[in-house]
C-alpha cells in the first residue's frame, strides 16, 4: 500500500501534536506541590540545613519546606498552605558569604549539636500548632531536631540550650528575608537571643 508523499509529512506533525496534547493535559493534572519539590529537591546541589514546618490544625497537617540552604549558599522557601487556594510557590535567594558563614557556624555550636531530639510542650495545646523538623547532615549520619511551637507558646516553661534558640532566630530571619514573611512578632525574643532582623 502507497502512502501519499503529503499524508507521510503529515502523520509525525500529527503524532506530535498528539503528544504535546497528552503531555499538556498530564501537567493539568500534576499536583503543584510535586513541582515545587521536585525543583527543592535538587541533587546536584548537597543540603547544608534543611527546616521542615508541618502544621496541625483541625485534624490536618499542613507540610512545608520553611527553609533548605544548600552548600553553596542557595536558600529555598515554600508557601504555607492553609486553604488550598493560595498556590503551590517557592522562593530562593542566594545567601552572602557572611550570612552563610554564619549558618555553619550556628551548626556547628556544640550544643546544637548535642540538642536532643524533640522538644515537646510542657502542656496540652489541642487548637492549632506547628512543629520543625531540623535536618542537619553531619559526616556519617543526619542529625534530626524535632521542635513543637505556638504562637503564643513560653519558651520559659520548656527552655531551648541558648545556641538551639540562636539557630531558630537565623532561621526566621532567613526565611523573612528570602521569602518576605512578617517576623516581628519574633523579633524580641530573637533580640535576648542576639540575631537582629
Amino acid at each position: 500500500m502507497k502512502i501519499n508523499h503529503s499524508l507521510r509529512t503529515r502523520i509525525p506533525l500529527l503524532a506530535l501534536s498528539i503528544a504535546i496534547g497528552a503531555a499538556s493535559l498530564l501537567l493539568q493534572q500534576f499536583d503543584g506541590r510535586k513541582i515545587v519539590t521536585a525543583v527543592l529537591a535538587d541533587s546536584s546541589r548537597p543540603v547544608l540545613l534543611e527546616v521542615t514546618n508541618t502544621h496541625f490544625m483541625r485534624g490536618q497537617e499542613i507540610p512545608s519546606v520553611f527553609l533548605r540552604i544548600t552548600t553553596d549558599g542557595v536558600a529555598y522557601c515554600e508557601i504555607l498552605k492553609f486553604s488550598g487556594k493560595e498556590a503551590d510557590k517557592f522562593k530562593r535567594k542566594k545567601l552572602t558569604a557572611k550570612e552563610l558563614d554564619e549558618v555553619k557556624a550556628d551548626l556547628n555550636q556544640s550544643q546544637v549539636m548535642d540538642a536532643g531530639e524533640r522538644y515537646e510542650f510542657s502542656r496540652m495545646v489541642i487548637d492549632s500548632w506547628m512543629e520543625w523538623t531540623v535536618t542537619i547532615p553531619r559526616a556519617g549520619r543526619e542529625q534530626h531536631v524535632a521542635i513543637s511551637f505556638t504562637r503564643t507558646s513560653d519558651a520559659k516553661a520548656r527552655p531551648y540550650p541558648d545556641a538551639l534558640a540562636k539557630l531558630g532566630c537565623l532561621i526566621l530571619k532567613l526565611r523573612g528575608e528570602v521569602y518576605g514573611d512578617d517576623t516581628g512578632y519574633y523579633r524580641p525574643a530573637c533580640e535576648k537571643a542576639q540575631v537582629s532582623f
